[in-house]
């Protein structure tokens, strides 16, 4: 059984690996890239003058800022809400099974058990 899993595994591992490398590195060059780092046309200084420009101009940043808040405030909405979902879920299955006939049925069971 454990070769098996061990035989999956390793056939696996090439194709996610080239998959795990190309997505993984586009996302790092696109990040040099936003840095200013781009040896095709030349440049090769990093910086962080676009991020600088965006947070605090006076063109860009209340958009920014606003856009931001509003992102944190559905995620966090959202996982409230799901937390709220999931606990109502399950005491609701918990509550609802405590109060089921066949708990009923054997509590009285054990109800009448010491009178005869």
């Amino acid at each position: 059984m454990g070769g098996e899993r061990l035989k999956i595994i390793l056939s696996l591992t090439p194709p996610l690996l080239i998959i795990f490398t190309l997505f993984f590195g586009g996302i790092f060059y696109g990040f040099l890239q936003s840095l200013g780092y781009q040896p095709a046309i030349g440049k090769y200084e990093i910086n962080f003058s676009a991020y600088y420009n965006v947070m605090f101009s006076e063109r860009y940043a209340k958009l920014f800022w606003t856009g931001l808040g509003l992102n944190l405030w559905v995620s966090f909405a959202s996982t409230f809400l799901a937390a709220v979902f999931h606990y109502i879920r399950i005491f609701s299955k918990w509550f609802i099974s405590s109060f089921s006939i066949s708990n009923w049925i054997n509590w009285e069971s054990r109800r009448f058990s010491c009178i005869s």
